[in-house]
């Protein structure tokens, strides 16, 4: 119920919230406890960032590119909502000169 999620909200520290659950009734009570998957990557990221974003067609342009910049010799580490999950690929990043990610 609503009152259980708001005692929960109000019990937690920092919530990292799923990019798929929805927390626009919450989110201006609890914005101060919310931190992004998005945020923390970028904080621990080395490499420069292409991201794709938008409601349609954000496979295909991120698969796309991907393969366009390895076309042109660019070692590129790919992921996010496709392949490797976002906070994994940091794991690799030494290997590659360039994220691109599809968010």
């Amino acid at each position: 119920t609503q009152d259980n999620v708001a005692a929960w909200l109000d019990s937690v520290d920092i919530i990292i919230p799923s990019a798929g659950i929805d927390i626009r009734a919450y989110y201006e009570t609890y914005k101060h406890k919310f931190i992004f998957e998005l945020d923390i990557f970028s904080e621990h990221a080395q490499l420069p960032i292409t991201a794709i974003s938008g409601s349609v067609g954000k496979t295909t342009v991120t698969t796309l590119l991907s393969q366009l910049m390895s076309a042109y010799h660019m070692r590129v580490l790919t992921g996010g909502n496709i392949g490797i999950a976002t906070l994994n690929l940091l794991t690799s990043q030494s290997e590659y000169e360039r994220f691109v990610l599809e968010v």
